[in-house]
């Protein structure tokens, strides 16, 4: 029975003598650990060796010997004598390849059949195609006329598979009809065309023909695969090499002649290498290959484990708890050596003693002992070791979740710095430190963590496949979070002033928070339990009217009725103060690097005063003419500073600050502008933290919030006195501090949200924690509150350092215009640079895939295979080839879109479509002609025009492929046609070798008025043969 071989990978080698080969192919690891494949050999006369057993066969892998088990050949039997067809694509996608030129290879594949095929009568016919089939070579067993045949073959023309098989008297199935041994087609294509299949099979089966089809540098379609299969030959695909497809034609010769390989079966080694290399040497006479081949992933040594997440909850020191797991074999041969545990508190119980052998659906049972020493929550890793591909973990966790070890922090472990992705790649996405069966949400930046961008909300198992997208930066981030799930409007009562709270913020890293009061305290809160941690007393000041934590977390400044104070926030001790003047200061702030601080001052209450690091507070011209309720910092740098003031003037300005090396004269005023203004007075006035360029202000008693620059109004507190307002981190949300309640705005829905109105008194400030998930509000009543507006972030991890997503730089084709084509035929083009590469930071770049769209007629097609790969010489540009066959006649577009490295480039496609208004005879016969002889046929008419139009015929000549046995011996070859006028023409025919034979008459003409744009004349080719 013949075996049918999808996708052979085919490796070899030869000994000195050019007969002399061993061919391998067919691997198969079913059996595994055994290995199956088949081979060829042959000696130095180039005859097939038949009487090798397992001792003339060595084989080693990664320079390990392994067992032959079995070396098996069939009897020494007799070629079968072949009648074979080479079938040759010459259509213009034939010009491309790299390294080598699809044509080159093709050729090297007819030349190596044409030089193995045996002389034992065996015959050979040369055809080739494009829109139409050309008979090249009748069948012969002359190799020098079927080399130069071969040779002689150039690309032009679109692809038809249709022509190269079945369609017009050249068509392979038609020539093989005349064949005198057995029928083998050997189809080699490089493009995708049209093929009936049923009709092809039909064909196929009438004449009894063996077909095999190979792809050059293409992925066959599946209808060439059927062909082949159906008619029990075999196909080949992706041959990109000279050396390639020889081999797989010459192992096409070996199966077409019906000569069974021989078998061989080794025993490959037990471990987790998918892709294997076998060097199979034989020993008489030596003969030596490199077989490459692959083993299925379900083979490898792999467990499958009753449970991956393991959680030991709220179990107190000196209590144990245990779990225990089952381990089940998936396959064969699985090794366990031993069982670890990464942290003392998971104590693994029952391990190996020494090891453990399981085959597959064999179990083994172990046990993990929870034993705490303290509260914290602890994390572990455990590992099973052994010949384990992949790996075999699972993660245990256990204690209270309020403080964690370090090992069960929440850690980035990949991308974690220093790496470099292509657009359009897939890369895994690894962290560690919660169990696998845990949800965390990822991120990404593209500019050093100032703004972020989701990847997905929810992740689970450690890992998660992300494709890179078209955001390329050197300054790139990742970040995981792990939540906690909020309950309903979930409230923190900060109880612990005796007096009015005028203010408060929470540290950088949302864990804390702090607020001032007019009791002269501030106190720091645990901002996860409500729990006051300590309180302190204001150093320089009777009360609290401002507070602000540093990006850093390290500083914290506190604003009073004498200026404002530095503390330190680890030990919250006064450091200075950083006021010029003791006047109160009810608003204050640092700089993004916490470098400077911006309060309010001034004898009216009404100017903006500036501390550095390396100058004494600095007091700003006066610009407001009222005091300023609040000020933020927009954005700032080491030498540039954005403040916006909300000021009962009623307006709120912004203020551009340039920091100079000027010791005496540090601050210079770039402008001050006002932004908004309104009826009523300015409470305050804030930027969008993740896009600083847009910012927002209410007003007392209007009711609106009031956007700048784009100066849209949002009108929802009608009635209402506004207090304060503050922008979430994420951009998403601003919440709102009123005389009567607390309000959250969502902005893409332009509403409020959330409505909290439990504490009966006027809220002074409101602030967001850094994650967007909850704010803290202070009353007049000496009361404050954390109230959990979305998920709390419970930990997160950034990449230690940056990384880059790098992108090639890419540029298409506008438009690729097929010109004037006749209605109801094609016009295959190739476009030489469709899309081209000028920068490329990464090691290749592909055109991935390519998709036409807008075509309602389906008049244009993809005829080159995809992927396709740019080279590594800058700049590179990818050839395509296309299809248009118009229906009808006038205009038709459409749009290609072509895929590279995560960018999508549309290309317009336009053709033409008109009627010919020509006719001539498709096809003339000459019938047989003896050698020495000579036939004359004249064609009266050859070609008549129908058309209205002048038909300028400028050229007539013999386009081959046969242009020495047919000549153009008198007519019209130049001659303008009027309506219904004919031109004459005498052609002969002239054999000077036995055989059939065809060329073309080709026909330049144009019309009148209506000659394409920059294209050569039109052109009909008249077809005949012998």
């Amino acid at each position: 029975m013949k075996v049918i071989y999808a996708f052979i990978i085919v490796v070899f080698s030869f000994s000195k003598t050019q007969s002399q080969s061993l061919s391998v192919y067919a691997g198969n690891s079913g059996n595994f650990p055994l290995i199956k494949t088949f081979f060829y050999a042959k000696d130095a006369q180039g005859k097939q060796l038949v009487n090798l057993n397992e001792t003339n066969i060595s084989i080693k892998e990664n320079g390990v010997l392994r067992k032959v088990v079995k070396v098996s050949c069939p009897p020494e039997g007799s070629p079968v004598i072949l009648s074979s067809v080479l079938v040759m694509d010459i259509s213009s996608s034939m010009k491309g390849g790299i390294p080598s030129k699809n044509i080159d290879i093709a050729k090297a594949a007819a030349l190596t059949w044409i030089k193995e095929l045996p002389s034992d009568g065996s015959e050979c016919a040369v055809t080739s195609f494009d829109n139409k089939s050309y008979l090249n070579q009748d069948f012969t067993t002359d190799k020098q006329r079927l080399t130069d045949a071969v040779n002689l073959l150039s690309p032009s023309g679109g692809t038809n598979y249709d022509a190269g098989f079945i369609i017009g008297p050249c068509a392979a199935l038609n020539i093989i009809k005349r064949a005198k041994y057995k029928h083998v087609i050997i189809f080699l294509t490089d493009g995708e065309g049209f093929v009936d299949q049923n009709r092809t099979l039909l064909e196929a089966a009438s004449t009894n023909a063996e077909i095999y089809c190979v792809g050059v540098n293409l992925k066959l379609p599946s209808s060439l695969k059927n062909i082949a299969e159906v008619t029990k030959g075999a196909w080949f695909e992706n041959a990109n090499s000279p050396e390639k497809i020889e081999e797989i034609y010459r192992l096409i010769l070996k199966l077409a002649q019906a000569l069974p390989p021989c078998e061989l079966i080794w025993e490959t080694g037990i471990s987790c290498e998918v892709n294997r290399q076998a060097d199979i040497l034989v020993d008489t006479p030596i003969l030596e290959t490199k077989f490459d081949y692959s083993v299925d992933e379900i083979n490898l040594p792999k467990v499958k484990l009753s449970s991956t997440s393991v959680r030991f909850t709220d179990i107190t020191p000196g209590n144990r708890d245990t779990a225990s797991i089952i381990i089940n074999a998936e396959s064969d041969s699985v090794i366990i050596t031993s069982i670890t545990s990464s942290d003392t508190s998971f104590i693994i119980e029952n391990t190996p003693a020494p090891e453990w052998r399981l085959n597959k659906g064999e179990n083994k049972t172990f046990r993990i002992i929870f034993t705490p020493t303290d509260s914290l929550l602890s994390f572990a890793q455990i590992r099973l070791e052994g010949n384990l591909c992949d790996g075999a973990f699972l993660y245990a966790i256990g204690g209270f979740s309020g403080k964690r070890k370090q090992k069960a922090v929440l850690k980035i472990l990949a991308p974690n710095g220093g790496e470099k992705f292509p657009v359009g790649d897939t890369t895994t996405l690894r962290w560690t430190g919660v169990l696998p069966a845990d949800t965390v949400s990822l991120d990404y930046s593209t500019d050093n963590g100032s703004t972020w961008l989701s990847i997905t909300k929810k992740a689970t198992g450690l890992s998660y496949l992300w494709r890179i997208p078209p955001t390329p930066s050197n300054s790139c981030l990742f970040r995981a979070q792990q939540f906690r799930k909020r309950n309903a409007d979930s409230l923190l009562f900060l109880n612990g002033h005796s007096k009015g709270i005028n203010q408060g913020c929470f540290n950088n890293e949302g864990t804390q928070a702090i607020t001032v009061s007019n009791d002269r305290t501030f106190i720091i809160w645990d901002a996860i339990t409500g729990l006051s941690l300590s309180q302190h007393t204001i150093t320089d000041n009777t009360a609290g009217f401002c507070v602000d934590w540093s990006s850093d977390g390290k500083k914290i400044a506190i604003g009073g009725n004498q200026g404002v104070g530095l503390y330190d926030a680890s030990t919250f001790s006064y450091i200075q103060s950083v006021s010029g003047l003791p006047r109160s200061t009810y608003s204050c702030a640092f700089s993004d690097d916490g470098r400077y601080i911006v309060s309010t001052g001034g004898a009216q209450l009404d100017q903006i005063i500036v501390w550095g690091t390396d100058f004494n507070a600095v007091e700003l011209p006066r610009e407001h003419t009222g005091v300023i309720n609040r000020l933020t910092v927009s954005r700032s740098s080491p030498k540039h500073i954005t403040i916006l003031s909300a000021s009962q003037d009623r307006d709120a300005r912004r203020t551009e600050v340039d920091i100079t090396a000027d010791i005496t004269n540090p601050i210079q005023i770039v402008g001050s502008f006002v932004d908004l203004t309104s009826t009523d007075f300015c409470t305050a006035y804030v930027s969008n933290p993740s896009n600083p360029d847009t910012t927002c202000a209410i007003f007392n008693k209007t009711g609106q919030l009031r956007f700048f620059p784009s100066q849209s109004v949002l009108s929802l507190f009608a009635g209402l006195t506004s207090n304060d307002i503050a922008w979430s981190p994420d951009g998403k949300y601003i919440a709102v501090a009123l005389q009567e309640r607390l309000e959250i705005v969502d902005l893409a829905a332009g509403k409020v949200t959330r409505i909290l109105d439990t504490v009966k008194a006027s809220a002074t400030s409101i602030r967001w924690d850094v994650y967007s998930s909850k704010v803290l509000a202070t009353f007049d009543n000496s009361q404050a509150l954390i109230w959990q507006i979305n998920d709390q972030v419970d930990q997160q991890d950034v990449s230690d350092s940056l990384w880059e997503i790098v992108q090639p730089i890419l540029a298409s084709l506008k438009d690729v215009d097929f010109g004037k084509v006749a209605i109801n035929t094609s016009r295959d083009s190739v476009v030489e640079s469709i899309l081209c590469i000028s920068k490329n930071p990464l090691s290749s770049s592909l055109i991935d895939s390519a998709i036409i769209v807008n075509d309602p007629d389906n008049v244009f097609r993809i005829i080159s295979s995809l992927p396709t790969g740019f080279s590594s010489v800058l700049p590179a540009c990818q050839p395509m080839e296309l299809g248009f066959s118009p229906k009808k006649f006038g205009f038709a577009v459409a749009t290609l879109q072509l895929f590279s490295n995560g960018q999508m480039h549309e290309v317009s496609l336009i053709g033409n479509g008109f009627d010919l208004e020509i006719s001539y005879p498709d096809v003339i016969d000459f019938e047989k002609v003896h050698i020495g002889a000579w036939k004359d046929s004249l064609l009266n008419p050859s070609t008549v025009n129908s058309s209205r139009t002048n038909l300028n015929i400028s050229k007539t000549s013999v386009a081959g492929p046969d242009i020495k046995q047919f000549l153009i011996t008198g007519g019209d070859t130049v001659v303008t046609l009027n309506y219904q006028q004919f031109a004459k023409l005498q052609l002969r025919f002239a054999p000077t070798v036995i055989g059939r034979t065809s060329s073309r008459v080709r026909i330049d003409f144009s019309r009148e008025g209506i000659q394409p744009i920059s294209r050569p004349p039109h052109q009909v080719f008249l077809y005949f043969v012998l």
